[in-house]
């Protein structure tokens, strides 16, 4: 038995070590949680920001397609409109020269 009181204060040692060891977590874990609080009150208190600051960018995104868009058909129908302007007198004389054919 003598050996056993002659390990009781290192029993004792441990145990407090243990016990230091688990306020030591508890505390660290509490500090963690209001980190993690802290963040997740940021990021709800941004995420209406950030929410406009997306669709803003979205906008002006989909503007700027839209008017290369805008751009490319206007430039394709001016192309269309020039080459019709330039067809046009060879059609009417085609045209003109079937209805004289036919009305001789």
């Amino acid at each position: 038995m003598a050996v056993f009181r002659a390990l009781e204060p290192v029993h004792a040692e441990c145990r407090a070590i243990g016990d230091a060891a688990r306020r030591d977590a508890s505390a660290e874990t509490a500090r963690a949680r209001e980190r993690a609080e802290a963040i997740v009150a940021e990021a709800r208190a941004a995420a209406p920001t950030r929410r406009r600051e997306a669709m803003a960018e979205a906008r002006a995104r989909s503007a700027a397609e839209n008017a290369a868009v805008i751009t490319e058909a206007e430039r394709q129908a001016d192309d269309i409109r020039r080459l019709a302007a330039e067809r046009m007198p060879e059609m009417i004389d085609k045209a003109v020269g079937l209805l004289e054919r036919e009305l001789r």
